[in-house]
């Protein structure tokens, strides 16, 4: 059975709450500038910036997915998948924080306006796995880039 409530509460939670695995994305990027979400100090990794970017869009990926655009896909290693920057100012990067934000509150949204019947083991077909699937993965894949943002954080 979906719980789409509580699904919420924990999107809403690895955004700015207070998570139980650590910091949450809001806190990991407590003051990140533009210089340091930019700078790439891990050769052949993304930067901070980057990696927001794709969070935001396998949020829109879910978000679409859940809205009932079950054409809507993103290509692996696409630019739909890792955006690149093109404008490096501090207001390009508060404009992304604004972005990462809003896709908090447009996926929390769209989970709580689900139907009770919502079948989550219908299959995504651009993706040929379950929404359950997709839902406990957009989770996970926060988490893990957070990992990734606080490691670059301290190396910047």
């Amino acid at each position: 059975m979906l719980d789409k409530n509580h699904l919420a509460k924990i999107v809403k939670a690895v955004q700015k709450g207070q998570p139980w695995y650590g910091p949450s994305i809001e806190k990991a990027l407590m003051g990140v500038t533009a210089t340091q979400a930019y700078a790439k100090p891990i050769d052949k990794a993304h930067s901070i910036w980057e990696l927001v970017l794709h969070i935001i869009n396998w949020r829109k990926f879910a978000i679409e997915q859940l809205s009932g655009n079950h054409g809507f896909d993103i290509e692996i290693n696409g630019e739909q998948d890792w955006t690149p920057i093109v404008d490096n100012s501090e207001e390009a990067w508060e404009k992304s924080l604004v972005q990462l934000e809003e896709s908090t509150s447009k996926l929390v949204a769209v989970l709580q306006n689900l139907g009770e019947n919502t079948d989550i083991d219908k299959l995504i077909t651009v993706r040929q796995y379950p929404l359950k699937y997709l839902l406990d993965g957009i989770i996970h894949h926060d988490i893990y880039h957070i990992g990734q943002i606080v490691l670059l954080k301290k190396l910047v």
